[in-house]
């Protein structure tokens, strides 16, 4: 029985020690909740590796001037790093061929992208699969426990985490909330964009006080914004409140749907430069296929602007249609 017990063993290891040198061929498929334009900008354009890449920006990081982007062909670009290279080939539309070499080892693999599928999730834009190939022996085939994390799933992983999220392929966080400020009283005006920031002021000062004078709990300074031309802009200034009242004098209460769905967007940073979220949010809507269902209002976490460079905190805030 032992002697019968040793020879499998035998014939065991030495199939094993067979697999190990015969070629072989794992393919994977890995869905991402992104657009297809998303993952080919991400990968066809050399600097956006910097972006999603781990090991690209670490060196990137530590020492830029001894990494370099270079145009090989019309259909090829190289990333050099210090220890490593790494090309990636365009084969064919959405199927591409990815190399690095190492002093110490190489590695390469292929992957294709296939819009608007995956994995059960619905049939949508914002959707897509990658599929990709990599060599291996036919023991990792096999038994994939031995096998341990290759260049092409690291690499894949890489770009799905990024794309997956939102502060770091967008810029800024943004988020699908329920909204509980439905509650508003509002004042419009139309103001001189040199008086602009005196105008949203002197706004909130006239609401606070008919709120106040309505018993209303104040919560959020909400601006809405139209530019309508000739150095001019519509200000629709809306305080959250926490009560149904009655409009007077020009001042009027509104309310959002209840359960009001919003995509949100979080700022910090000076007043002027708080166009880039909405630049963020206009491309995330078409990426996700969202209808805006209202205009589009800035939510204040902190005291309003006195001038361009006033450091603000803030929500953008879009009303969806379901």
């Amino acid at each position: 029985m032992k002697k019968l017990l040793s020879t499998v063993l035998v014939l065991i290891f030495l199939l094993l020690t067979v697999t190990y040198f015969i070629p072989a061929t794992i393919q994977k498929q890995v869905f991402i909740a992104s657009t297809f334009q998303n993952i080919i900008s991400s990968v066809t354009v050399p600097q956006n590796w910097i972006k999603w890449n781990a090991d690209i920006r670490h060196a990137c990081l530590k020492n830029s001037s001894a990494c370099s982007f270079s145009q090989d062909t019309a259909q090829q670009f190289t990333l050099s790093v210090p220890g490593k290279k790494i090309s990636i080939t365009t084969l064919n539309y959405l199927l591409y061929r990815v190399e690095e070499t190492a002093a110490d080892h190489t590695g390469i693999f292929t992957f294709s992208v296939i819009p608007y599928v995956g994995n059960g999730q619905p049939r949508s834009q914002h959707n897509t699969t990658i599929a990709y190939a990599q060599p291996t022996r036919l023991l990792y085939r096999l038994l994939p426990f031995l096998n341990h994390s290759s260049f092409a799933e690291k690499t894949i992983s890489d770009l799905a985490s990024y794309l997956h999220d939102n502060t770091r392929f967008y810029g800024f966080p943004i988020n699908l909330i329920q909204d509980t400020n439905s509650l508003f009283l509002t004042k419009k005006q139309i103001v001189a964009q040199k008086d602009l920031f005196p105008a949203m002021t002197a706004l909130f000062s006239g609401i606070e006080s008919v709120a106040a004078k309505n018993n209303c709990r104040p919560g959020f300074k909400n601006i809405s914004f139209n530019n309508t031309g000739n150095d001019s802009a519509e200000i629709l200034a809306g305080l959250n409140i926490d009560k149904v009242i009655d409009g007077s004098d020009g001042y009027s209460f509104m309310q959002l749907v209840p359960g009001q769905i919003l995509l949100t967007g979080h700022y910090e940073g000076p007043f002027n430069k708080r166009t880039n979220l909405y630049q963020a949010m206009e491309k995330y809507l078409l990426d996700h296929q969202l209808v805006k269902g209202g205009a589009s209002f800035e939510r204040y976490l902190s005291p309003l602007p006195v001038s361009d460079a006033s450091a603000i905190r803030m929500e953008l805030c879009y009303p969806l249609r379901y």
